[in-house]
Parts: structure tokens; sequence; C-alpha cells
């Protein structure tokens, strides 16, 4: 077989990543790496199972523990919302990807990889041992241990706040021997690896932001509501005090209702709507309608950025690191509130012309490694 014939056969294109989960970001992210890539060569996720993470798409959930039936309750309170919910998220990994068959730990290997020249771990946070497994070990599925002689390429692939150990440094360094192209998505996970694995590491777009606010647009026809009130969008899982307290400075001083996405029953804060069975559409179109965004999330803020929402981050417990890494990469690092003392001394607007001008360089920089590294300049 020719070398170009044998290209063509082998330009097919395998990503792995959270694909699997009651989670907007997870979803999107990848719903955003797997459009842009599917420009230039056919694409298939690797439907990897990883129990740890697709638990979170079954309706109830049960183990013989204290914590197990606890969150049963939580589940029965919230059935319907949450049936709801990973219906859409089911119809919407339908509409948009196409699959392997379903694979996990034991059998991904007898996976035919034939057709495959390239295989891309990322994004999210698949490197952080914390975040992936149940006993936080390493899981070597995500640095595509089980393939050999085909080209390997990591996008945006993150740890969170995740340090390695000297043993997980030998592992890991072990699993990225082969990889082409290694990028990651924060700033302090690029020095971190490179300081032990020694070679060059790019840092690049979560991949909800190689897709300008027109494209996300255009994709899933967002239209600005004539109709519906203005209102600040409250995005987060942990209601914390200083969450509370923000809101409610918020929505006194901009004179607006709060709406939360959140499929908890219960809030601990004042909301005057509560949107508890959004699909990923709606979740979009929440984002893209919305007056003034309160997160904080990581993909909340990628949004509210993207789209150019005035927004304002409230610190969360641990995992900062990658909202600061992107607040400081746009140059919006004062959108975060640390303390209640420093609520008022925030502005409302945001001029968005610096932020929007470094962040279309970095979406540039961010497309030109992803080309490169599936070399598309070859077919």
């Amino acid at each position: 077989m020719k070398y170009k014939e044998l290209l063509m056969k082998k330009n097919k294109i395998g990503l792995i990543t959270t694909h699997d989960t009651n989670n907007y970001g997870a979803i999107l992210q990848t719903f955003a790496l797997y459009h842009f890539l599917s420009k230039f060569r056919k694409i298939e996720i690797i439907n990897y199972d990883n129990y740890h993470i697709s638990d979170s798409m079954r309706v109830l959930r049960f183990e013989a523990s204290l914590i197990g039936i606890l969150r049963l309750v939580k589940d029965l309170l919230r059935l319907f919302p949450r049936f709801s919910v990973i219906k859409k998220i089911r119809k919407f990994q339908n509409e948009f990807f196409l699959m392997t068959k379903k694979v996990n730990k034991e059998n991904i290997k007898d996976l035919n990889l034939e057709d495959f020249g390239y295989l891309i771990s990322g994004s999210d946070q698949i490197w952080n041992p914390a975040c992936m497994t149940s006993n936080k070990s390493i899981d070597g599925t995500y640095f595509l241990n089980f393939a050999e002689n085909i080209t390997k390429i990591s996008y945006a692939s993150s740890l969170g706040s995740y340090i390695f150990s000297d043993i997980e440094q030998k592992t890991v360094r072990k699993n990225l021997i082969d990889f082409k192209h290694i990028s990651v998505r924060e700033e302090d996970a690029k020095i971190q690896l490179e300081k032990f694995i020694n070679r060059r590491i790019d840092h690049v777009l979560d991949p909800t932001l190689l897709l300008s606010q027109k494209d996300w647009v255009d994709l899933f026809r967002l239209k600005k509501s004539e109709y519906r009130e203005k209102y600040i969008l409250l995005y987060s899982v942990p209601h914390t005090k200083l969450l509370k307290n923000i809101c409610n400075h918020f929505s006194s001083e901009l004179n607006l209702p709060i709406y939360s996405i959140n499929q908890n029953p219960f809030s601990s804060i004042k909301i005057n709507k509560h949107i508890k069975s959004a699909g990923p559409k709606e979740f979009l179109d929440l984002f893209f309608n919305a007056e003034f965004v309160i997160t904080d999330s990581f993909h909340g803020v990628c949004f509210s950025t993207n789209f150019n929402k005035n927004f304002i981050v409230a610190k969360p417990e641990g995992l900062s690191n990658r909202i600061e890494s992107l607040l400081k990469s746009v140059g919006l690092n004062d959108r975060m509130i640390n303390s209640s003392e420093e609520i008022e001394k925030t502005e409302n607007i945001i001029n968005f012309e610096r932020a929007n001008s470094l962040l279309l360089n970095l979406r540039k920089n961010s497309k030109s490694f992803l080309q490169r590294a599936i070399d598309i300049n070859k077919v």
C-alpha cells in the first residue's frame, strides 16, 4: 500500500475524555473538541466506561454505606429533574457524537484501532487521580496506555490542583514517553510536568473556548429573548456563605432576580427561579441570555468570558487554580472574590476589549497546536 493510501486509511481520530457524565462543562467541552476536530478528520469518541465518572448518569445510585444511603435519598428527592437531565444528555450524545463500542479497563485493548491514526486524550481533569478514580490512583487509560504504534496527543488535559508524588511521577513519565504532542489546560500543570518529564508542554485553552461566541450561537441557534425578564444567573453546586453574600449584594445592587441552574432539591440561597432539569442546550441558552453571572465553576467562567457576560467568581474551596489560570490568561484576575469584604469593591461592568483580544490570540495558538498535532497538511 502506498504511503498516501495508508495515511488516508489511518487518518481517523480517537478521542478519550469525560464524555459520559452528568456535568454540563464536561459534555460541552467534549462537544467543542469533537466539533473542531471533525472539520479536519473523521473522529470517534473512545466510549470508555469509567464507572467512577459514568455513575453520575444513573438516575438512582446506591451503595451499602451511610454516604451511599444519603446519596440515594438525595437522588429520590430530585428524581424527576434528574431523570430529565440525564435523558437530555443522552439525547445530546446521540445527536452529536459518534462513539466506539463501550469498553472498560479490562477489554479496551481489544478495541479495533486499525483505522485510527491519532489518539487524543483531553480535556477536563482526566489526569487528576482525585477526580477520576475512587481510590485516587492514576488511570492509565487516560494516558492512552492501551494503544501502541499510533500518534498520541493530549489536548488541554488537566490535573486540577493535584501534585504527583515521586512514585506517581515515574508512572506519568513512562506513560507520556511515546506522546508526540502534549498540552495541558493550566499553567501550573505545565510547570509541574515539564520539571519531571523534561520536554516541552504547551499551555492551551479549554475546548469550550476553541469555539467563539458566534460559533456557539450559530451551532445552537441561540437568540436573545425579548420576552424573558432580565436575570442574574447563579451556577454553582456548593452554596457557600461567600456565594450567598455575593448573590444578596448583586441582586439588590442590580435589582434583578436570581435564576439558579442546580439539580439539588434545595438551596440555602434565596433564588427566584430554580432550574433543576436543564439540558446542555438550555444551559447554553441560560448563559447567553443572562444579564449577570455569579459562579464558582471553571466552565461557568469559560462561558461567561466567551459570551462577554458581566460576572463574578466566588473563590471555590480548593481547585481554584483552574479558574485563576484562565482569568490570568485573559486579564480578568479581578473578577474573583476571595472574601465578603471584597464584594462592595467589585465593579458590576467588565470592559471585555482586552480580554477578547487576548482570548482571540490564545484561541489561534490552541487551534494551531491541534492542527500541527493531527498533521492536517498531509492529507
